[in-house]
């Protein structure tokens, strides 16, 4: 198996006509993830959309490393 490396970095912006950054980054060695999931361009609570998203989907990569929780067979067809 081939090794290598792979260096990850995030920045975000608020834009030119938001009152707040509604982006959400994970970077996870121990996940070997990169997550980033835009605001909801202004919507109500977008800030907390894009913050469940990126939290359960942490989550659930745990779960399944743990052996917590198993993709269902038919779930990748």
């Amino acid at each position: 198996m081939n090794h290598f490396d792979i260096e990850f970095a995030a920045v975000t912006d608020i834009g030119k006509i938001r009152e707040k950054n509604e982006d959400n980054v994970l970077i996870s060695s121990e996940l070997a993830l990169g997550v980033v999931a835009d605001g909801m361009g202004g919507h109500s609570a977008g800030e907390i959309a894009s913050s469940i998203a990126v939290s359960v989907l942490a989550e659930t990569i745990r779960k399944i490393n743990a052996g917590d929780m198993q993709i269902p067979p038919d779930f990748l067809r």
